[in-house]
């Protein structure tokens, strides 16, 4: 897809923040060792952020 058909669609907005929050959220855990306390470091980190980005009104 060419980001023209892309230009009015809300969701590329929505894929935008969601790659910025990853890459924020995953640069510390970059160099890190695969431990159960970086995995769960990494899951509970991207949970906060997805959680935190969803509107007040919204229901899982």
């Amino acid at each position: 897809m060419n980001s023209e058909e892309w230009r009015y669609v809300p969701v590329r907005s929505l894929f935008s923040m969601a790659e910025r929050d990853i890459k924020s959220t995953l640069s510390a855990q970059v160099f890190e060792p695969n431990n159960v306390v970086t995995c769960a470091f990494t899951y509970f980190g991207l949970s906060r952020v997805f959680v935190q980005s969803l509107p007040p009104n919204y229901s899982l």
